[in-house]
């Protein structure tokens, strides 16, 4: 590692980083951590000399500027702040908590976008489409319980832009160290769920908790939502999602992740119409 890297400024060194560890511009992931870089890490702590600032410092002007600018993904920057600071050598690693996951575990079959709306049809209408995204998507109940309506909105008119040809986006949630993507499917189901609803501060009222007792109730012999990762990583792989993707939606390792490619693969196909119930 150079030794100067602690001379940048961390608007620099971030994008060093950024193009180390995702270096396909075009890439979902790398378009996403760009994106914060602009919208948050930047305008809080971008000009600074990267060896001067103190983790404490930097989460507290990343959380001054996310709410000055209400945007949810403050914890989602200052973790990626410190990957590129630990990166650099400048701040010790930080873990995150992965759900275990090697090559060897467990998958359920990947199921179609169709086998799963027949499989939550079991469920009462209110959380048919809830589950539904959970199923194609991988992301935990928690987290989608946690979508703002302004987070969505903003995710939502970014992909709803003339001429976009991106099939996945990011969004932020508060609290959660990485972003996680949904389709554009997924957004439309979420769209016409809301409908007039927008001065709701959640698109979903339910709970995480309240969504995961539902399943158990209703999908009889059915694994649990968490067991789906098969599925959903099918899903992802058809729009064109990378390693940092899948890994961040199911909550795995950037290596589980490239694992979970390799097993799947086969099944990669091109994109299908595919239906949101």
């Amino acid at each position: 590692m150079e030794r100067n890297l602690q001379f940048l400024t961390v608007r620099d060194l971030f994008s060093r980083w950024l193009n180390s560890a995702m270096p396909d511009s075009r890439s979902i992931a790398h378009r996403a951590y760009k994106r914060l870089l602009t919208e948050l890490v930047e305008p809080a702590v971008g000009s600074c000399v990267s060896g001067s600032i103190k983790p404490e410092e930097s989460l507290r002007r990343i959380r001054e500027t996310a709410n000055a600018l209400r945007l949810e993904s403050a914890a989602a920057g200052h973790h990626a702040l410190w990957m590129a600071m630990a990166w650099a050598q400048l701040w010790p690693a930080t873990p995150v908590v992965y759900e275990p996951f090697n090559t060897r575990a467990p998958i359920e079959i990947p199921l179609s976008a169709f086998q799963v709306a027949e499989l939550v049809t079991r469920l009462p209408v209110n959380y048919r489409v809830p589950c539904h995204i959970l199923l194609l998507t991988g992301i935990k109940p928690a987290m989608l319980a946690g979508i703002t309506m302004a987070s969505f909105q903003r995710t939502f008119d970014v992909a709803d832009e003339p001429g976009s040809q991106d099939h996945i986006h990011s969004i932020f949630v508060a609290n959660h160290p990485l972003p996680i993507y949904l389709s554009n499917p997924v957004l439309s189901a979420m769209r016409k769920y809301v409908g007039k609803a927008k001065d709701t501060e959640r698109v979903f009222s339910m709970t995480g908790n309240a969504i995961s007792a539902t399943w158990n109730r209703y999908a009889d012999d059915a694994p649990g939502l968490n067991r789906f990762k098969g599925t959903a990583a099918t899903h992802l792989l058809r729009l064109g999602a990378d390693a940092h993707v899948i890994a961040a939606n199911l909550g795995i390792s950037q290596q589980g992740g490239e694992g979970l490619i390799e097993r799947l693969r086969p099944s990669k196909q091109p994109i299908g119409r595919e239906v949101l119930t």
